[in-house]
């Protein structure tokens, strides 16, 4: 999956992950003095967030206020209306870009029958972001916001990763239920892997070293162990 591949139409999500990402709109609405539930998003609004997605993909965050209003086609007025500054449309991103990127890992395993495996792929195939030289200036940019707005946005980072725990979850108790894994609690362990998964791409992506080339195949051993489940044989 590449990192294009996440930037999709917020209209799409399926009911269960469009959830994730209605913080930002709700914010943003009522910085616009609306009273009215939220239903749509904004379309400056959401003009502005795109426009801070593919300045990211092609350079990480060295990006203004002035540039993200130039690219989304609004005036700052209108800019300032919706957000109070760039932190805003940073977590608006965040927000808009898990839920997405969890949605695309749903939807390419709705082939897959036994829970365990669409668990492997939603790991593995986060892990494989990383790709044989670590981090992109994309992905560095949002592991380095991440961290730096947990500490004065702390709910709308938890609820943003939240996302990727609610995906996991389902799985984890449809693969107890078949007897596949062991996991009293699915989304406590949900969260567990999430953080796991979530610290050890970070990690990797400003490494000084690039990632093992089996790096994702033993993180996923060992979320399966964690949950109840039979691991790769250990190498003699």
């Amino acid at each position: 999956m590449s990192e294009q591949a996440v930037l999709r139409d917020v209209g799409e999500l399926s009911p269960d992950l469009s959830a994730f990402v209605a913080g930002w709109p709700e914010r943003a609405a009522r910085r616009s003095g609306s009273t009215k539930p939220v239903r749509r998003v904004s379309r400056p609004a959401q003009r502005v967030v795109d426009a801070a997605c593919r300045i990211s993909l092609e350079r990480g965050g060295d990006f203004t206020i002035q540039e993200l209003a130039k690219e989304g086609g609004v005036s700052l007025q209108t800019f300032y209306r919706y957000f109070a500054g760039r932190d805003e449309v940073v977590l608006a991103v965040i927000e808009q870009r898990i839920a997405e990127a969890c949605e695309f890992l749903r939807a390419g395993s709705t082939h897959l029958t036994d829970p365990v495996e669409r668990l492997k792929g939603y790991v593995e195939t986060t892990l494989g972001l990383l790709g044989p030289g670590g981090g992109s200036p994309a992905g560095k940019f949002f592991a380095a916001e991440r961290y730096r707005l947990q500490q004065f946005y702390p709910a709308e980072i938890e609820r943003a990763v939240a996302a990727f725990s609610a995906l996991l979850a389902p799985e984890i108790e449809a693969a107890t239920k078949a007897g596949l894994v062991n996991s009293p609690d699915a989304e406590r362990d949900a969260r567990f892997v999430t953080q796991l998964v979530v610290s050890t791409f970070h990690n990797y992506t400003f490494s000084a070293e690039p990632p093992p080339a089996d790096l994702s195949a033993h993180v996923w051993d060992f979320c399966l162990k964690a949950v109840g489940g039979s691991g790769r044989p250990a190498e003699v």
